[in-house]
């Protein structure tokens, strides 16, 4: 980014490997790192090629809502990471899953009651009014993409019963 108006900031070595590791990742510019970053925590749109995807091309968020004691709550949830953000209004925050902003939810209308609830039945999909779940990524426990898969267990032969 060379431009008369660019300004340059410090940051701390780990910051900046941090940064370098994301700008592989996603095959971007550093400084279009730090914008889709920005872009999403601030929520405001990003500019340039991402605009409306992330670098895999997924959507960076699908518009989900939840209706519970009698108010709707408009969330955005992000395909990526899994997360849900409560721009505004009853759990207004960033959560690490669909369930755990249920129970944001749930906590600030009825704090009375117990929050467990399933994240994934919880929220509906703005677009077609169905379950989250729909979207739900399959299970990797324990596994990251590059990980090879576990060997399966050799069948053994049954031993007969005397």
């Amino acid at each position: 980014m060379t431009s008369a108006n660019a300004t340059t900031i410090e940051l701390d070595p780990a910051t900046h490997q941090q940064i370098a590791l994301l700008s592989r990742a996603w095959s971007i510019a550093p400084h279009d790192v730090m914008r889709l970053l920005l872009a999403h925590f601030t929520h405001t749109p990003a500019q340039g090629p991402q605009e409306s995807a992330t670098p895999t091309g997924r959507p960076s968020a699908i518009p989900v809502y939840a209706i519970y004691a009698r108010t709707r709550i408009e969330a955005l949830y992000d395909p990526t990471t899994a997360c849900v953000t409560i721009p505004e209004g009853p759990g207004e925050g960033i959560y690490k899953s669909p369930s755990g902003a249920s129970t944001a939810v749930l906590r600030a209308l009825r704090p009375d009651i117990s929050p467990v609830r399933d994240g994934w039945t919880f929220w509906r999909l703005a677009s077609s009014g169905g379950y989250l779940r729909t979207l739900r990524p399959t299970a990797r426990i324990g596994t990251s993409p590059g990980t090879p898969a576990m060997p399966t267990a050799p069948v053994l032969p049954a031993i007969p019963r005397r």
